[in-house]
């Protein structure tokens, strides 16, 4: 149930994070900025495509993020010194 919720709700904080990134601002206006020389309808049909793309790779990622802390949750229940000597040290 939590995960569907997390789920649910990726996007609305995809947006939050990249609406407030000045490097993505800035390559969203390069992206746009093309729609005149690509003419709209074929720009409207590009758009469409990069923006499934991006919406899959951010849950893709998000997902990965989740399973990554939850290995990162179940490894760091061991003993401190078996962590080391299982990584570190080797």
């Amino acid at each position: 149930m939590l995960l569907k919720q997390m789920i649910a709700n990726d996007l609305k904080n995809c947006y939050e994070a990249t609406s407030n990134d000045e490097l993505l601002q800035s390559l969203e206006s390069d992206f746009y900025s093309f729609r005149d020389v690509v003419g709209i309808s074929d720009f409207t049909k590009l758009e469409e495509v990069f923006s499934e793309y991006m919406a899959r790779v951010s849950r893709l990622a998000y997902l990965q993020g989740m399973k990554d802390f939850h290995e990162l949750c179940i490894e760091l229940k061991e003993d401190t010194n078996d962590i080391m000597k299982k990584y570190i040290d080797a």
